[in-house]
């Protein structure tokens, strides 16, 4: 903390489905002793036993507030339906048993399995010469010499039948509809993540007609429909929030858009283009941005690989109608799915 407070050092990190990051934004005339602050960080761990008591008291108060907001545990109870014997791959902050009895010897084991050079990308971003940068890691990393461990996720198998949901909250004013389908992954079927992103921006286009037969219509209050990127088996989902009044006829209309998800209506041309176009947009704001440069580049190369973030909107580019189509009826039509639904207690 000393040395933080001398470098003048912010930094967070942050655990996915993808990856874990750490990252430090400092003056740019630190580089080098920023670096070596990040090696020794990286390389010196003690988990001090005091440390330790410390963040596991705070890793179960975010355990707690998650598990004490009934949208929260929906969704959780909901992966678990998605996941079934395979939910601990879904859980990032896992089941409250692990969080109690990790210990140092439980995390050295996990340090000691996945922390090291192999399995790690380190990106320096912002004001630097990038000569001098590359002699300065070569400089300070090259002692970082450690074996680890790297599976390449197996797909996760189809849903074998149709699931439904229904609970119950007093502590909610609105009701939830959350509907989920297996969906692609980039180790897979690389070509389909990116129809993915691509449907997911079209219908949240507000003059969408996936918006207009939903939110516009004043069913839902929001409605989406997502694709979340991973490596080997990503998730669709439909979420929606609306009043509880309006829980059957949603439903209704959930099940007709399921039943016919390829057609034509969803996708006029021009609606394609501009959400072709709103992703480029998005693109270029997330790489304007030195710091959102780093962590969006980090989070593709983790999904995926560094030539899928370069290519990403090409690739977007090049899709077409067909192609989406295609895409729904793969993964949407007659598909297996688990359909859940929060609602308000009366």
């Amino acid at each position: 903390m000393e040395r933080v407070r001398e470098l003048g050092i912010v930094y967070n990190g942050a655990t996915s489905h993808n990856y874990v990051v750490y990252y430090y934004t400092l003056p740019s005339d630190k580089l080098e002793e920023g670096l070596s602050f990040a090696y020794h960080a990286m390389t010196g761990i003690l988990f001090d036993k005091k440390e330790l008591e410390k963040e596991r008291t705070v890793v179960l108060d975010e355990y707690n507030r998650r598990y004490s907001d009934p949208v929260s545990s929906f969704y959780t109870d909901m992966g678990r339906l998605f996941y079934e014997e395979l939910f601990y791959r879904d859980n990032i902050i896992g089941p409250k048993h692990n969080i109690l009895k990790a210990d140092r010897k439980i995390l050295l084991e996990q340090y000691n399995k996945f922390y090291g050079p192999a399995n790690c990308n380190l990106i320096i971003s912002g004001e630097f010469e990038f000569e001098k940068a590359e002699k300065l890691v070569k400089k300070i990393f090259e002692k970082w010499e450690k074996k680890v461990e790297y599976k390449k996720p197996e797909k996760i198998p189809p849903l074998r039948t149709k699931k439904f949901y229904h609970t119950y909250s007093k502590e909610i004013k609105t009701a939830r509809i959350l509907v989920q389908f297996r969906g692609p992954g980039t180790l897979y079927e690389r070509k389909d993540t990116y129809i993915g992103d691509l449907v997911s921006k079209i219908f949240s286009l507000p003059y969408s007609p996936f918006q207009k037969k939903f939110v516009e219509s004043g069913i839902a209050i929001n409605a989406t429909f997502s694709y979340y990127t991973k490596p080997s088996t990503g998730e669709i989902s439909i979420m929606m929030e609306l009043p509880k009044e309006n829980i059957e006829k949603a439903k209704d209309l959930i099940f007709e858009f399921i039943d016919k998800p390829d057609d034509d209506e969803w996708f006029p041309d021009q609606i394609i283009e501009d959400a072709k176009k709103g992703i480029e947009n998005d693109f270029l704001l997330s790489t304007e941005n030195p710091r959102k440069f780093a962590l969006e580049l980090s989070f593709w190369i983790c999904s995926a690989d560094y030539e899928y973030f370069k290519n990403y909107v090409d690739e977007i580019k090049k899709l077409k109608k067909e192609d989406i189509k295609e895409f729904m009826k793969n993964y949407i039509k007659g598909q297996n799915f688990v359909f859940g639904i929060l609602e308000p207690e009366k």
